[in-house]
């Protein structure tokens, strides 16, 4: 569960258990301490056999008082609800692909999801570790999308996935923020959003979303599903530091535990191309690609 002291944990918990239990939600696998519960039976409420996060909402209800933090749970199951029957309705128009194909947009997870959906869902990995999911974008919530759709709509997952590509970047509308300076001289930036599903896809258009550009490049992370993390390379000579530095901070943000994890590496950008940096951790040292070593120099 988010962070928080234990009397607030409590206190969320025993209201949301509580009204749990006056809802046919069906049979559920409870995983709070870890922020999640899991379905494993269908409902008016959820899918079978679905990891329903609670970190958002205990976010939510942290510091409210007692009645308000009643109205935000009701107020969860409602959306949830209101999101099954969406779903349902959708899945009806599902066939008819110039209605559906507004809808389609991709997310950005980890790469230890894949198994959850590798059989039923397109799914891409244009760079390591960030596992790309094309789902519907619906007013209330996310709906999944199977590839069983694409031979009634005569579509290759490929044109699917661009199609769904070109959604998320038209919608991106954030631009990274200068964060801080630390006192070593690196300077950080943040595109960072608790509540948009989507900041992660920044990933297709670092262009768009304002990534700074330092004279010898910039590195940069996803770490959780609520930020991307930046830092501008202007002086070689400190690059090895800040990074090791910037390595630090990303693997902070990552093991964060009110938030989801999405990965630790990190990447070089140079205003066009991304490339990953890879780790040599037994000896202790990063293994930058050709494009960087030639900026460094």
């Amino acid at each position: 569960m988010a962070q928080g002291n234990d009397a607030e944990i409590k206190q969320f918990l025993d209201l949301f258990t509580a009204k749990i239990k006056t809802l046919d939600v069906g049979k559920i696998e409870p995983h709070y301490e870890e922020g999640y519960f899991k379905t494993l039976s269908e409902s008016a409420y959820f899918d079978n056999n679905t990891q329903i996060g609670l970190t958002s909402l205990y976010k939510e209800c942290m510091g409210k008082d007692e009645t308000t933090m009643k109205q935000y749970i009701n107020r969860f199951f409602e959306k949830h609800k209101e999101l099954k029957v969406q779903i349902k309705e959708m899945e009806a128009k599902m066939d008819d692909f110039n209605f559906i194909k507004t809808y389609l947009k991709i997310r950005v997870f980890s790469e230890d999801l894949l198994p959850l959906y590798k059989d039923l869902a397109i799914t891409k990995f244009t760079h390591e570790g960030l596992l790309e999911v094309v789902v519907v974008d619906l007013p209330t919530g996310i709906g999944s999308l199977q590839k069983k759709h694409l031979a009634t709509w005569k579509k290759t997952e490929e044109e699917i996935y661009q199609l769904a590509k070109t959604n998320t970047t038209n919608a991106l509308n954030q631009k990274f923020e200068k964060a801080e300076t630390a006192k070593t001289g690196e300077v950080f930036y943040l595109l960072a959003d608790d509540m948009d599903l989507f900041i992660t896809s920044a990933i297709f258009d670092l262009k768009k979303a304002g990534l700074p550009v330092g004279k010898h490049g910039t590195v940069f992370s996803v770490p959780n599903h609520t930020v991307l993390v930046a830092m501008p390379l202007d002086d070689p000579a400190k690059a090895d530091g800040f990074i090791l530095n910037f390595m630090g901070l990303t693997d902070y943000m990552n093991e964060r535990p009110e938030t989801k994890p999405v990965s630790n590496n990190l990447f070089w950008y140079n205003g066009k191309d991304v490339f990953l940096i890879t780790k040599d951790i037994p000896n202790k040292k990063f293994i930058y690609p050709a494009a960087m070593k030639a900026a460094l120099q």
